[in-house]
């Protein structure tokens, strides 16, 4: 019988630490892809413009390794046609929105929809021009919104800011 009295409140002790772990956890899927592939959403018109060969450089650029050189991710530039393209693109694991503000593409009005005006402002002032997110749609998911006032201003922040881009990936790689 004492025995009982001992079992019973350590049983709903365990039980109840069960059931408060369960409800804190994130319901969402994980995202899907390999860790070394990032999509790169951006109008086909686009794919060989400037600021599409700046993203290029910084993150499909070839890292040494032996026996031979291999780019540090391999990239996937995605158009946005319809819906079904976006929601491929939001399930992705890595996921990289770029144009122009301004833009009349597809994933200009797309960004423009995610950013808010102040943001916006703040991006048509020149002070801010990358958005890095964590988990937006999916969990492990990194995502990062580019956007600049022309597609040579955001192809030159792109490069002038290369390590901070690589360093806020690299930093969401080591965690995964």
């Amino acid at each position: 019988m004492k025995m009982k009295k001992i079992f019973t409140p350590f049983l709903l002790l365990i039980s109840s630490l069960y059931i408060f772990q369960a409800c804190s956890g994130d319901y969402r899927k994980d995202a899907t892809g390999p860790i070394d592939e990032i999509y790169v959403v951006m109008d086909s018109t686009k794919w060989d413009s400037q600021s599409a060969n700046a993203i290029r450089k910084v993150f499909g650029s070839p890292i040494t390794t032996l026996p031979s050189e291999q780019p540090r991710f391999d990239l996937h530039f995605l158009n946005l046609k319809d819906n079904s393209d976006l929601e491929f693109a939001k399930q992705q694991k890595n996921v990289i929105f770029a144009a122009p503000l301004n833009d009349s593409t597809n994933t200009a009005a797309y960004l423009r929809s995610l950013l808010s005006k102040p943001v916006q402002q703040l991006v048509e002032s020149g002070k801010n021009f990358a958005f890095p997110l964590r988990n937006k749609w999916y969990r492990n998911q990194w995502t990062l919104l580019l956007t600049s006032t022309s597609d040579s201003s955001l192809a030159h922040r792109i490069l002038d800011s290369e390590q901070q881009l690589l360093d806020n990936i690299m930093t969401v790689q080591r965690q995964r």
